[in-house]
């Protein structure tokens, strides 16, 4: 037993330290910005949001008319998100929305800038 412990000190424990180290480490700093998941959920929401505003105001920058649908496939993220995006948008006035055809009444959106 006393050739384990001497094998498992001079092969291990520096990297078991270290590990340990590391992890208490890590999770104190966590806590330390972040006292509870909620507010952490919320910063990570807020960045998503406001990168998905960026993706679509670049998306629509090329001058073209788009359907929030088309935009949604074309980003690859839900409907509902995007939907919601664009009415931001339009709602602080850096995209215009115009009304559907008779075929498709689904809004058309285009961007501003």
């Amino acid at each position: 037993m006393t050739n384990f412990w001497s094998l498992f000190v001079a092969h291990w424990e520096l990297s078991l330290i270290s590990w340990l180290f590391g992890n208490f480490t890590a999770s104190g700093v966590f806590l330390w910005f972040y006292p509870n998941r909620k507010e952490w959920r919320a910063e990570r929401q807020e960045k998503a949001e406001k990168n998905l505003e960026a993706e679509v105001l670049k998306m629509l920058g090329d001058g073209r008319i788009w359907k929030a649908a088309n935009i949604a496939g074309t980003l690859g993220r839900d409907r509902e998100t995007t939907r919601t995006c664009l009415e931001d948008l339009v709602m602080r006035g850096r995209l215009q929305k115009g009304g559907g055809t008779f075929d498709d009444a689904a809004p058309d959106y285009w961007s501003l800038e």
